[in-house]
């Protein structure tokens, strides 16, 4: 739905323009299309930046928020290198000569440095090297593309076009500065006032996560099981906001939360958190609820991926209706986490089936072995998937080779950059 509400804003816009610019040449018109497109775009962008709720059930969850807040950056840079390639041509008006060269040069060198940001965002590693650009860098250089959208909008409004400030495409055009000004703004500022504050009250470290557990020190997070959140440390070095899947969501408001030490991030949380610090939230955010599935269920966690099912087996006896396999896949018995609570549950509730599968002992989990081990056929089951994807892909791959193609396949795509 999203995807759809974004092409028929720029697809309307497109045609909007037609009027305006039918009098150049063909090459002119595809060049003006290509910015005026492309400055949509960036505007649709710095708006999705918010956060806001509509936004993110039009796309379906955050997560695949962020995924088309991505795809629609590959879309700007190559709109704006065909503007470039295609230099404007046309006799056009002009509102005030110094302000009208001004924007002309403002917009030629916030192209290259719009570029930069663009591919820099895109490009998290060098290839064929180990080296992968640092989160906290990627974070702090996307936030100056609000900065070149600022001069992108002036250079927009002040060059010299084929068109005044009365055709439709002008106010389509202004208008869309508007909100990506304000989107901005709101990201950088007032979006902080949306957060809470939770007191860090337990940091235990086991084998292949840190789990953390804080109170709320006023208003709590209204959080559903299976949801995650946008947390940052109030301690020098981190700082930077980063996802994480609410693995406990408890009646007096705390929250836990599980982080497996992956990156530089995640390693000095683990060795320079401590109780006492106070964690800045704000969510929840994502749509990975077992309640909007079937009556068979087959949950598969890979790793870390169990965070979202330790809220959501924790919910499960809400939803007699439902009946769950739950296959929990680490290298090593000593790498699981929550297996307490999970045996429990299984023992608890008839409706519950928790299966541990470690590979250094069973082999790695494949489609054969799921649909020996689940207690409903994988082909009349909705399957839930947090894991590794390769992991998921070669399962959902392999069942369909066996004729045990699940009826709908659920995942997050949790990566933010």
């Amino acid at each position: 739905m999203g995807y759809l509400v974004v092409a028929l804003i720029v697809i309307g816009s497109a045609i909007a323009a037609i009027p305006a610019i039918n009098y150049t040449s063909p090459m002119t018109a595809i060049s003006l299309e290509a910015a005026m497109c492309a400055f949509l775009l960036m505007s649709i962008s710095l708006l999705m930046a918010t956060r806001i709720k509509v936004l993110e059930y039009l796309f379906g969850g955050l997560d695949r928020l962020y995924v088309a807040h991505r795809r629609i950056g590959y879309l700007i840079l190559v709109l704006i290198l065909v503007h470039y390639i295609y230099t404007p041509n046309f006799t056009g008006l002009f509102q005030n000569k110094e302000l009208n060269e001004l924007a002309k040069l403002t917009g030629y060198y916030t192209f290259f440095a719009l570029c930069a940001l663009i591919v820099f965002s895109i490009v998290k590693k060098i290839p064929f090297l180990k080296f992968q650009f640092p989160y906290h860098i990627w974070y702090a250089t996307h936030r100056f593309i609000g900065f070149a959208f600022l001069a992108i909008a002036f250079h927009q409004f002040f060059v010299k076009k084929p068109f005044d400030q009365t055709e439709t495409i002008a106010y389509i055009l202004n208008f869309a500065s508007l909100v990506g000004i304000v989107s901005y703004a709101y990201t950088q500022s007032i979006s902080h006032f949306k957060k809470k504050s939770y007191r860090i009250v337990a940091v235990e470290k086991h084998a292949a996560a840190t789990v953390i557990t804080a109170v709320p020190t006023g208003r709590r997070l209204k959080l559903r099981a299976g949801q995650f959140i946008i947390a940052h440390i109030r301690r020098r070095g981190l700082r930077e906001p980063h996802p994480f899947t609410v693995s406990r969501i408890a009646a007096d408001g705390s929250l836990t939360i599980s982080v497996k030490p992956l990156g530089d991030y995640t390693r000095r949380l683990r060795e320079n958190l401590h109780a006492g610090d106070i964690l800045r939230v704000e969510g929840g955010y994502g749509h990975f609820h077992f309640g909007r599935g079937g009556a068979q269920q087959i949950w598969i966690a890979g790793g870390i991926g169990v965070t979202p099912f330790a809220a959501m087996a924790a919910d499960l006896q809400q939803y007699p209706q439902i009946s769950v396999t739950m296959i929990y896949c680490v290298r090593d018995v000593g790498e699981a986490i929550y297996q307490d609570l999970f045996r429990a549950l299984d023992e608890k509730l008839e409706n519950f089936r928790f299966i541990l599968h470690a590979s250094n002992d069973s082999g790695r989990l494949d489609a054969e072995k799921l649909k020996e081990l689940a207690h409903v056929k994988p082909g009349q089951a909705d399957f839930w998937f947090c894991g590794p994807a390769p992991l998921r892909q070669a399962l959902v791959r392999g069942l369909a080779k066996i004729g045990e193609k699940p009826r709908r396949i659920r995942f997050e795509q949790f990566e933010f950059r």
